[in-house]
């Protein structure tokens, strides 16, 4: 019995028809990316200690971001304590400007800043200054 050609190329097609549709669908689906912790960490802003040593006690320090003072004080309003505060911390690093001046006559002097954010560890950076300094500090975190 050699049956009817064309309703054998029908159902043919129609098997390879029904076989490609759940083929197309696995090879065109559309996926979502999952967020990585890098992006999160670059959109929000981290809680940071902030604190500062130094050899001879300066009368003014300014901490500044982006324009903005992040903490400013004298001797007389708390430069021995440190600080909390919220910080962007992107996977670039943060730069933060300092500025600090110290009494005429005082000695070549150092100033160590060192930041410490939530869960990551602690970071310093030493600046070096006759009279004052000002300099831009550059922290980075690596995962």
């Amino acid at each position: 019995m050699r049956g009817f050609p064309l309703i054998n190329g029908a159902l043919i097609l129609l098997a390879l028809g029904l076989a490609l549709a759940p083929l197309w669908q696995l090879t065109n689906a559309q996926t979502e990316t999952p967020t990585t912790t890098s992006e999160v960490t670059e959109h929000t802003k981290v809680p940071t200690e902030v604190s500062v040593r130094y050899a001879h006690a300066p009368t003014k320090l300014t901490i500044s971001h982006l324009g903005q003072d992040l903490w400013s004080a004298t001797t007389a309003n708390g430069i021995n304590e440190g600080i909390e505060l919220e910080l962007p911390l992107p996977k670039e690093g943060i730069d933060l400007h300092v500025t600090a001046t110290w009494p005429a006559g005082t000695p070549s002097t150092a100033l160590e800043i060192t930041l410490e954010p939530e869960a990551l560890p602690e970071q310093s950076h030493v600046l070096w200054g006759d009279g004052s300094v000002d300099d831009i500090l550059t922290f980075q975190w690596h995962e």
